[in-house]
């Protein structure tokens, strides 16, 4: 049984045992959130998100999580599919519209905090986090990963480095909004953490890291997906 919920922020959020679906949709727009099981083509439930009641242009409403598990969702807005701007894990299928799983799991960032380095004191590597680490001269035990990464700060650190790009691939395009960088990884939770992982411990030794670029990868089924992280640049 969906609940109003609230405005913001905009996106998928938890709060209280109930999922939030805020998005923005011009007045005078028709809205209606589409929730579907894994794979299917057909959404399992719709609800419609009314003009009245909102808050301004924004629309919303709340879910509880335990009918949630393993769903994904996007909008119908005027008739069309859209997918959330803000999803932060986006499934793509030739045969369907883009759509998004159901994730409000972020990293526990624990009182972490950007760098601030200053633009000029910067000086940055870039570098593929596969290709960094995946031959044996690399010489670290998680070979093409990110914590192979965070293996090989102290050498980057004799460098001189202060700044990583970390570069996935070539797919897309540079995505950098609200603080949350592109990351890809089969497991959702999975990537979340290492990736979080990875930027938490590069600047407990004084690195940051800066954006990434997304790369589409196939789920069992042949699905494509891209996850977005949340990360903080510097």
């Amino acid at each position: 049984m969906a609940v109003k919920g609230y405005p913001f922020p905009l996106g998928v959020s938890e709060r209280d045992g109930y999922v939030n679906f805020s998005v923005a949709v011009k007045k005078g727009s028709t809205c209606i959130l589409e929730l579907y099981t894994k794979g299917s083509d057909e959404p399992a439930v719709r609800h419609a998100m009314a003009e009245t009641g909102m808050m301004g242009e924004v629309r919303f409403l709340s879910l509880p999580k335990s009918q949630l598990k393993g769903m994904e969702y996007c909008y119908e807005i005027d008739g069309k599919s859209e997918v959330d701007p803000y999803a932060t894990n986006i499934i793509l299928a030739d045969e369907v519209p883009a759509r998004s799983r159901v994730q409000s799991d972020t990293y526990d960032w624990e009182g972490d905090v950007p760098l601030q380095l200053p633009d000029d004191e910067v000086i940055a590597y870039s570098l593929h986090v596969r290709g960094f680490t995946r031959h044996k001269s690399s010489k670290v035990r998680h070979k093409g990963t990110f914590r192979g990464v965070v293996e090989k700060i102290p050498y980057l650190l004799d460098l001189g480095v202060n700044q990583i790009q970390k570069l996935l691939g070539i797919w897309g395009c540079l995505l950098l909004r609200d603080q949350k960088s592109v990351c890809i990884r089969k497991e959702s939770g999975a990537g979340i953490q290492r990736y979080g992982e990875s930027l938490s411990r590069g600047r407990h030794r004084g690195c940051a890291f800066d954006a990434i670029f997304a790369k589409h990868t196939e789920d069992d089924d042949g699905r494509m997906s891209a996850l977005l992280s949340s990360g903080i640049p510097y």
